[in-house]
């Protein structure tokens, strides 16, 4: 939980100092140099090591830094993380920086199973109304999930919307219960 924690500090002090205009090329070149860190055999259990002094991790990253360019935020973003021993974080602050570009253009991710195929023009009245009740601009994953019996589940952010037939009967059984 802490690790999640600074990396959103760290994530929010970056959009803070890359012009909104220039986030998403931020983004790409941190995804970048992650992927050159994973890339690397045993990079990111290198700049892990408290053995490998700081001098030979800056070296690394300096030779990563130069196979491409990086707006100078970047490479300073990268270079305090280097600094502070937070590297091995930048998963998690690739992944909160997202959830801020995402958050400040009022878009979220809905992540839908299905428990039939859903044609083109139920698709876009789903997502149309799930946009409607969350007041956000949506990006969607749909996946097929036998188990719901008849319906969907839709979660967007921690907001679950549950329209599936099983869900009903579950609640329908509680209450059985309870009246017994």
């Amino acid at each position: 939980m802490e690790e999640h924690i600074i990396a959103e500090r760290y994530a929010k002090a970056l959009s803070q100092a890359v012009d909104e205009n220039m986030w998403d090329e931020a983004l790409d070149e941190i995804m970048a140099v992650h992927k050159a860190l994973t890339y690397i055999d045993e990079a990111m259990d290198y700049f892990a090591s408290p053995l490998i002094s700081y001098n030979s991790k800056r070296i690394l990253l300096d030779k990563i830094l130069t196979c491409g360019k990086f707006l100078p935020m970047v490479e300073n973003f990268l270079q305090v993380i280097l600094k502070k021993e937070r590297v091995i974080l930048l998963p998690l602050m690739i992944e909160e920086f997202s959830a801020i570009i995402q958050e400040q253009r009022n878009i979220a991710l809905a992540k839908i199973s299905c428990s039939f195929t859903i044609t083109e023009d139920e698709r876009v009245k789903m997502i149309d109304k799930l946009s409607a009740l969350t007041g956000k601009n949506l990006e969607y994953q749909i996946e097929y999930d036998a188990s719901l019996i008849a319906g969907f589940i839709a979660r967007v952010g921690h907001i679950i919307y549950d329209y599936s037939l099983s869900n009903r009967l579950e609640k329908l059984s509680t209450v059985l219960q309870k009246a017994v």
